[in-house]
């Protein structure tokens, strides 16, 4: 059973990008996207971000459906790669 409150690589880079993006020093697995400030543009350039840094494609729906590093993971992990980016 793995711990609640690790994070794994995916979890980390997707972290990374949310704390550069919304200007945050510090940024956790669950914390909520728009609770950090965020908004539909930062939205969408995270998505893009997620796109060319992971070769990874998330909707906006699906990224607000869950809009913590954690969630977008989870949703990462369900998704396919991006053609011709894998």
């Amino acid at each position: 059973m793995t711990n609640p409150t690790e994070t794994g690589p995916l979890e980390e880079e997707i972290i990374a990008i949310f704390a550069e993006l919304l200007r945050q020093p510090r940024v956790g697995r669950l914390d909520h996207f728009l609770h950090l400030g965020g908004n539909s543009l930062i939205a969408a350039q995270i998505v893009a971000r997620i796109r060319s840094e992971l070769s990874a494609e998330i909707s906006l729906r699906a990224f607000f459906s869950d809009p913590t590093p954690a969630g977008v993971a989870a949703a990462l992990t369900r998704a396919p790669a991006v053609p011709g980016q894998a």
